[in-house]
């Protein structure tokens, strides 16, 4: 996985964690995610955004139906409920 850097990143990332909630993105997605790269890549870099966060950020690359046949909603009830 690349390496993300930028300009102020010191700074974005203080801000981002004064904040107690974040939305990472929110996309229709389809079934192209599966084998999108630009979608794979941006599924990797939000579960990583969620997992370093020790908890305290959720993140859900949702699509219509998942692969246990759950809706939107029912996936995002689920995430939340963990």
């Amino acid at each position: 996985m690349p390496f993300l850097d930028w300009v102020n990143k010191n700074q974005a990332v203080s801000a981002a964690q004064s904040v107690p909630y974040h939305l990472l993105q929110l996309e229709h997605k389809g079934e192209v995610y599966k084998t999108n790269d630009d979608s794979r890549e941006k599924n990797n870099v939000g579960e990583l955004w969620a997992k370093e966060s020790q908890g305290k950020r959720l993140y859900l690359m949702a699509v219509s139906k998942d692969d246990c046949g759950r809706s939107v909603a029912q996936q995002i009830n689920e995430l939340c409920a963990e």
